[in-house]
């Protein structure tokens, strides 16, 4: 049988640095509504939400910014590492913006606000606020599984195998982004001399607050592989996941392939997945 459940689920934090400036096009889902970041007596800023959505095949994280009714602003920068990262214009009256903060297009590395403390500069006619800033999701690993574990996990196609999953699990309320996954260690490529490591992006990088993805590991199987040319031995498989906005995690976990008929091998997971340098420890901020 397939060990399913990692040990030690381990919380994840951080951003890479990007630049990007706000669009008008994005259909926007999932808000998951916040406390406004470090407010002072003097700020604006009444509240802060977030959401996550599409410009065509980009997925996208924002904040959308409440500003008092008898605030007088007419733009606010984000700026991140010392360059402003995005921004929003507002017209008179006006007391909603929406600020990027993060995309990430298939084959291509997130832009994203840096993993240190950010800075939203509220400029009016006459003033100008700067408001720290921070933006990290709550993200852990939850556990190894196969197809018929899980709903969103496609079955084998005949070509590829019956192949694995990493569940990730968002578990606190702010939406974040898979940037790309690696696949490390793999034992069939390793007994067949082919490539070892293999980069993949996911069809669908974004993971809602209280909610969970399933990374196909489709390498770790290949139906037209003998398991005896394979080899039996249990091998360290890894898997190396960045997001935008949290730092990369790490999984490792034993694995070895069982003989089932000609051509047919299932992959046989021989102990608990475990969490490997995961970076830095946060909560959701």
């Amino acid at each position: 049988m397939l060990g399913l459940v990692g040990s030690g689920m381990t919380a994840l934090a951080g951003c890479i640095s990007g630049s990007s400036s706000t669009s008008e096009n994005s259909t926007s889902s999932g808000t998951e509504a916040t406390p406004t970041p470090k407010p002072g007596d003097a700020t604006p800023i009444e509240s802060i939400s977030y959401t996550s959505g599409w410009e065509g095949s980009t997925a996208v994280l924002f904040a959308e910014i409440t500003l008092a009714d008898d605030a007088s602003i007419n733009r606010i920068n984000l700026i991140s590492q010392g360059k402003r990262f995005s921004k929003a214009d507002l017209a008179s009256g006006e007391t909603k913006a929406r600020l990027k903060l993060a995309d990430v297009g298939r084959g291509r590395m997130a832009d994203s606000i840096s993993q240190s403390e950010n800075t939203l500069v509220l400029i009016g006619e006459n003033s100008e606020t700067d408001v720290p800033f921070t933006y990290r999701p709550n993200l852990q690993f939850k556990q190894i599984v196969k197809p018929d574990d899980h709903p969103n996990l496609t079955p084998h196609d005949g070509f590829s195998g019956e192949h694995l999953g990493v569940v990730i699990e968002n578990t606190g309320t702010k939406p974040a982004l898979i940037e790309w996954y690696n696949t490390y260690n793999d034992p069939a490529y390793h007994a067949s001399g082919g490539e070892q490591n293999a980069q993949r992006f996911p069809d669908n990088p974004i993971i809602k607050g209280q909610s969970e993805s399933v990374l196909p590991l489709k390498r770790f199987l290949y139906h037209h592989w003998n398991c005896p040319d394979l080899g039996t031995d249990t091998e360290d498989a890894k898997v190396r996941i960045s997001m935008a906005c949290a730092d990369d995690i790490t999984i490792k976990f034993p694995l070895k392939y069982k003989h089932e008929g000609t051509n047919n091998c299932r992959p046989v997971l021989t102990g608990e997945a475990r969490t490997v340098s995961p970076g830095t420890t946060h909560n959701e901020q």
